[in-house]
């Protein structure tokens, strides 16, 4: 049987304060990590359905400002990536936005028909 080996100081410290963080800007979260085979490096993924409401650069920015402000720089290199994904991300349906529907073709008519004809605008 395999003996967990427990993870470096730094990689508990910025999950703890990835978590707290978000938290205190009212953002929940759920934090991982793994390291990568063969390196001395660590990749982690931060899943908050509010992240949904951000761009990509947003999530990064926030993330990294936390992992620059509790590990010193040589620490920060440990850090492969940090990737920041909201459901839709993973494929999941989204739980309090609102959904698109298509409205219904009518019948008979679809674009390709020769006898569509969009409304022209002058």
């Amino acid at each position: 049987m395999a003996v967990a080996k427990k993870p470096p100081e730094f990689v508990t410290k910025l999950r703890k304060a990835l978590s707290e963080k978000l938290r205190a800007k009212g953002i929940e979260s759920r934090v991982e990590f793994e390291p990568l085979k063969g390196t001395k490096l660590y990749r982690f993924a931060v899943y908050a359905p509010a992240f949904a409401k951000m761009w990509v650069s947003e999530r990064q920015d926030l993330v990294w400002r936390i992992a620059s402000s509790v590990l010193p720089g040589d620490e920060q290199f440990q850090v492969s990536v940090i990737l920041t994904l909201a459901p839709e991300d993973l494929g999941e349906e989204p739980q309090d936005r609102y959904k698109a529907r298509r409205r219904p073709a009518r019948a008979g008519v679809r674009r390709g028909d020769r006898a569509y004809r969009p409304a022209r605008t002058r």
